[in-house]
């Protein structure tokens, strides 16, 4: 299941995940746990897990569902 259409900080759309593992829906966002863009405007990786399965009042501090797509 893919969350989509939210507002990230920059105020652009933007799409994350739900997985199903072990029987249990987890929620990741492997962009912005990938790294980011750094003032050159060139992709920095910066691996974290701050998005990877992060507790629903957390995600909910700058992951805005607007939208609900399944594929």
């Amino acid at each position: 299941m893919a969350w989509s259409e939210i507002k990230d900080k920059l105020k652009e759309n933007h799409a994350w995940n739900e997985v199903l593992i072990e029987g249990r829906w987890v929620t990741m966002d492997t962009t912005w746990d990938a790294g980011g863009v750094n003032q050159n405007n060139n992709f920095v990786f910066r691996f974290s897990r701050k998005y990877y399965d992060p507790r629903p009042e957390d995600f909910a501090k700058d992951h805005i569902k607007l939208e609900e797509r399944y594929y």
